[in-house]
């Protein structure tokens, strides 16, 4: 149902993901699947990283260190 709702905002990130992925020929519930996925993802990592979601999300100096980043 999510996967659904997001679509329905216009030139979201998502709404345009999918109809990239339709002009690409890709089959409608494969790509729903695919941003399901993605929102699920999302809403884990921030709950693992006890943090509110950012759309503009930046990795602090030590987080790119600790991850593997160039600096």
């Amino acid at each position: 149902m999510a996967a659904l709702t997001v679509l329905k905002i216009p030139n979201s990130e998502y709404s345009l993901y999918y109809k990239r992925k339709k002009e690409e020929g890709k089959n409608g519930m494969t790509i729903l699947n695919a941003i399901r996925s993605k929102l699920v993802a999302r809403v884990f990592a921030c709950v693992r990283d006890n943090r509110m979601y950012t759309k503009e999300f930046q990795y602090s100096l030590t987080e790119k260190v600790s991850l593997g980043f160039p600096v």
